[in-house]
């Protein structure tokens, strides 16, 4: 059958040969031996290459079936335009290899490869075969057949392929098949030249016609079986939907649709029977059909997991995997092919094990629908790993690695499609187990019905009674049910109180569909009103039912009662029956809001009662509780209805006079006083006589806030009292006085936060020896200053407000508490600390609990007491003499030093002075600042000194500013000399305050 031409392409390499030999031949009758010799290895080594090149598969006539592996010899053209001539050269003898692998498989790849075999025919009768290449997504496969008898060669050549029509194929099977006629005692050479954009595996065996035919069939059949299995599974489970409507089965279906066509076009069967005209689509279905199935199964393994409510983030993720499948079944319409179909199958394993390992989880957290849902993907993903490893040519291609993919996808369905009707029937049990619930419910909601402590009712929306528990019967005062229902027409009037407010309940129920707890007034048959909390709720009508209200009822008339008591406590004083001060600050708070929107006059009135101390004392607290209440009274007879009178605590009383000028307030104010002069209070034998101080502040428009006018009439109140007492001190804001005392108070809160927030600051100054002569020793006198906001204030700022309003106690702890710890954080310097000097008030001295303070803080800090000298007024000494000889003495016994200050200031300093244990006398710089100008200082300092000296006492000059007084100190006998001339005061090194004041030292 070859033309002229055809048969020399075939026969051209025995050409070669022919000239081959001609040459050697020449050579022998030249060189006779060499030639011999040249001709046997050639001949030897033709044979050889021959041999290796195309060993034959001799056919048995009792074989109906090869897997062609060995026989096979492969050859990779990279280029792609290797020609069925090129191919058959000499030069590239040496590039074709015998395939090393049962079925050649070389995963993705656009390497074109070329196979040959060679046939050989023993028989007298001609051998008709058929080569199957067992691979149905080839694109193109093209077929060379050269057969050789001794009477003829012909040669052969066919082209198929999925990328053409179904109907262009030598015979109609999924596979592609090529009939071959090999003649009696003859050989053929088979050349078969592949290339596709799919996995390269090319599975070639060779079959009888009748072999062929009966693996066809079995083949077949076990493909329709897979396949049709699934198409059963996805009709029942959308019927489930259609019953159900539950989404779990709609996307399980999509699932189990798509890959039973997906395996219909990897089997190659879907082509023949459902496009054989359209190989475009054929090339493209694979992957729409994938990621479609890719889709269902994670919108599937989404819902049946009930991800959104048990891994929201999971969720998330599941349907971002749909959205990207989605994308990429799209993008395969145009994207290449070897492309669209890698990444599909990476999305066939990372889909499936991410739902396995969701699954795996929620399996171990308890959930039971995971457990069957962990089961089939196991057999999905096993499957599916192999079947991705074949693809890439990680695994040879065999029945196990074709069909696992196909097992798996088919166990997952039986096993989904077993869970899905698990579920229903757990669903089932489920229900019947909450219908039996809920009967039991019922049951014990009608025992708690019948038996609530609250009452409960039911009525239409006209107000008709429905039905109530007997409970409500009790507190509406019904005798029985008949009783109820023959008395009672509108239920909701009686609830409401009023048919009006009844009406009001309405709207608020119309509006909000709801009341919890609200409170009102009810009334029960007879007409007695009670407090009730009433929850009620709306029921919309319904089909054939009207609309009615829901609701309970709790009385509350003693709570209310208790409420009100407690109400009345919150904002009275018990003892006097008058308001307290939170409820006066809120009135006063409404008239300053008055003032401003109504442009109206007010005046506030703070009373401060003279001499109620001297009551307490003598006669106890039950005369002085007694007295209180009877100024109570004298107080209440001037105060108008629209005015306020409150108790603030102790004796002290305010006036809120509303509507009021100042003239008026002034006129009131005098009353009040002359009342409380003429008032005697008499208990048991003894009779008191009163007075009142009375602070009164304008109200206008503008006035500050309630703090500010509070602070306005205290001060106002604390100048009547300094005045004179018994009197009556209006505020002016251009009083200078008033201004200072302001001032004074306002200070006395700044130095409590300032100890509060650690903001005082200790500073030193030197004490030196006034003869040169003496070494110079470590002593110091310790200072306090105040940071407020970000400036220091000298002690003269604050000193005389803490006094004046007994804050200086505190803040004398405080500076020795600080100075205490500091020391022990430098031990060296204590070492060589001679001595340091510390002030303490009159009040401190009076503070019972100062001397246990110290000597703890001494212990404590582990500091040596004969370092410390308490600095003491000869005023503050002698106020409380007995006390401070006692306090002077228990810590002088522990090597305490003590120094009189201010010494000279008062006129009993020198009596006082042999009754005191002092170690120092500080003599009072106002002497010693003048005493260079002033012969009387002069005197005075000298006068003082020599007492000192006298009694064995060391001197100390303050206010030693420059060399002149310190020239006209020196021949005095002053022992120590303290001012700018030795030293100006300077900042503790690294000093801060001692922040746990008091329970540092245990108290």
């Amino acid at each position: 059958d070859l033309n002229h031409g055809e048969i020399g392409e075939v026969t051209k390499k025995y050409d070669w040969f022919l000239d081959q030999f001609g040459v050697i031949m020449g050579q022998t009758s030249r060189f006779s031996k060499a030639g011999v010799i040249n001709f046997w290895i050639f001949l030897v080594s033709i044979v050889l290459s021959e041999v290796a090149a195309s060993s034959s598969l001799r056919l048995d006539p009792a074989e109906h079936h090869y897997t062609l592996s060995r026989e096979v010899a492969v050859l990779a053209d990279s280029s792609g335009s290797l020609t069925f001539t090129a191919v058959n050269a000499p030069k590239y003898d040496s590039r074709w290899e015998n395939l090393n692998q049962t079925i050649f498989n070389k995963g993705f790849t656009s390497v074109v490869y070329w196979f040959r075999f060679s046939l050989a025919n023993p028989e007298v009768s001609a051998r008709e075969m058929l080569l199957e290449v067992g691979y149905p997504l080839l694109d193109s496969v093209d077929l060379y057949f050269v057969g050789r008898s001794s009477k003829k060669k012909f040669f052969k050549h066919y082209h198929i392929g999925d990328k053409l029509p179904f109907s262009e194929r030598l015979i109609e099977h999924p596979s592609f098949v090529f009939p071959l006629t090999i003649a009696g005692h003859s050989n053929a050479d088979v050349y078969l030249r592949v290339q596709t954009t799919s996995s390269m595996q090319v599975p070639l065996s060779l079959w009888s016609p009748t072999a062929f035919l009966k693996k066809s069939q079995a083949e077949i059949l076990l493909k329709g079986i897979l396949v049709g299995l699934m198409a059963v599974m996805s009709v029942y489970n959308l019927f489930l939907y259609f019953a159900i409507r539950d989404k779990s089965y709609l996307y399980f279906v999509l699932c189990i649709a798509n890959y039973a066509l997906g395996q219909a076009i990897t089997m190659g069967i879907a082509f023949p029977y459902l496009w054989p005209d359209n190989p475009w689509w054929n090339d493209k279905s694979l992957v729409v059909a994938n990621n479609l199935g890719l889709i269902g199964m994670a919108l599937f393994s989404k819902h049946f997991l009930k991800l959104p409510d048990r891994s929201p983030k999971v969720a998330r993720l599941f349907s971002c995997y749909a959205f990207l499948c989605m994308a990429l079944a799209v993008g395969s319409l145009v994207l290449p092919y070897s492309v669209a179909i890698q990444m599909t199958v990476v999305g066939v394993v990372l889909i499936p094990l991410s739902a396995y390992l969701m699954g795996i989880k929620l399996w171990i957290n308890g959930i039971r629908c995971a457990r069957y849902f962990c089961i089939a993907f196991t057999c999905f993903v096993v499957g599916a790993i192999i079947f991705l490893l074949n693809k890439y040519g990680l695994l040879p291609r065999t029945v196990v690695t074709e069909y696992a993919i196909y097992v798996g996808s088919s166990l997952v369905v039986c096993l989904f499609s077993f869970a899905l009707a698990d579920r229903i029937n757990t669903e089932r049990i489920d229900k019947e187990l909450a219908q039996h619930q809920a009967i039991a419910n019922l049951r014990e909601y009608r025992k708690l019905y019948e038996n609530a402590l609250e009452g409960i009712f039911r009525i239409s929306l006209d107000g008709k009674p429905l039905a109530v528990n007997p409970s409500f019967l009790t507190l509406i005062g019904a005798t029985s049910m008949d009783d109820f229902f023959a008395k009672v027409r509108n239920l909701g009037e009686y609830i409401a109180g009023s048919k009006m407010e009844y009406q009001r309940i309405l709207a608020i129920l119309e509006k909000r569909q709801k009341v919890v707890r609200y409170e009102m007034k009810s009334k029960k048959l007879d007409g007695t009103s009670i407090w009730c909390e009433v929850s009620a709720m709306v029921v919309d009508p319904t089909e054939g039912v009207a609309g009615y209200i829901d609701g309970s009822i709790i009385d509350t008339t003693e709570r209310k009662k208790n409420e009100l008591q407690l109400n009345y406590l919150a904002s009275h004083d018990p003892l006097t029956d008058l308001i307290n001060r939170r409820e006066f600050e809120r009135r006063v708070q409404n008239a300053l809001n008055h003032c401003d929107k109504h442009q109206s006059a007010h005046a506030l009135l703070f009373l401060d009662l003279d001499q109620f101390k001297i009551v307490n004392d003598t006669c106890g607290h039950e005369a002085g509780d007694e007295l209180l209440r009877q100024i109570a009274m004298i107080f209440y007879r001037h105060v108008r209805q629209r005015d306020s009178l409150a108790r603030l605590g102790g004796d002290e009383f305010a006036i809120l006079l509303e509507q009021c000028d100042l003239e008026k307030a002034n006129e009131i104010a005098r009353c009040l006083r002359s009342d409380v002069n003429d008032f005697r209070f008499v208990w048991g034998q003894q009779s008191f006589s009163l007075g009142v101080s009375i602070g009164l502040v304008p109200m206008l428009t503008g006035s500050e806030s309630v703090t500010q006018l509070f602070s306005l009439a205290d001060t106002a109140c604390y100048e009547a009292k300094d005045s004179g007492r018994n009197r009556i001190f209006v505020y002016n804001a251009e009083d200078g006085n008033l201004k200072r005392r302001q001032n004074e108070m306002q200070l006395v809160s700044t130095v409590s936060d300032a100890i509060e927030r650690n903001d005082l600051v200790l500073y030193r100054q030197a004490v030196r020896s006034i003869n040169p002569g003496q070494p110079i020793d470590e002593r110091y006198e310790i200072l306090v200053r105040m940071r407020v906001k970000g400036e220091l204030l000298p002690p003269g700022a604050f000193l005389p407000a803490a006094e004046r309003y007994n804050t200086i106690t505190v803040l004398d702890r405080s500076v020795i508490q600080s100075f205490l710890a500091w020391l022990s954080q430098y031990p060296e310097h204590a070492n060589q600390l001679q001595m340091a000097s510390i002030n303490l008030s009159g009040q401190s001295l009076g503070d019972a609990d100062l001397l246990l303070f110290i000597q703890s803080a001494f212990k404590y800090y582990s500091v040596d007491p004969a370092k410390i000298c308490f600095e003491i007024t000869e005023s503050a000494a002698i106020s409380n003499l007995g006390d401070t000889l006692h306090f002077m003495d228990a810590l002088s016994r522990s090597g305490v030093k003590f120094a009189l200050d201010d010494f000279g200031s008062g006129f009993s300093s020198y009596g006082y002075l042999k009754t005191l244990p002092v170690d120092y006398i500080k003599i009072d710089g106002s002497f010693v600042r003048n005493i260079v100008t002033d012969p009387i200082d002069y005197v005075m300092v000298k006068s003082i000194a020599d007492i000192a000296d006298a009694m064995k006492i060391d001197s100390i000059a303050e206010f030693v500013e420059d060399e002149s007084i310190y020239d006209k100190l020196k021949p005095l006998g002053i022992k120590y000399i303290q001012g700018y001339y030795v030293g100006k005061p300077e900042p503790l090194p690294d000093f801060t305050m001692a922040t746990d004041q008091y329970t540092a030292v245990g108290l």
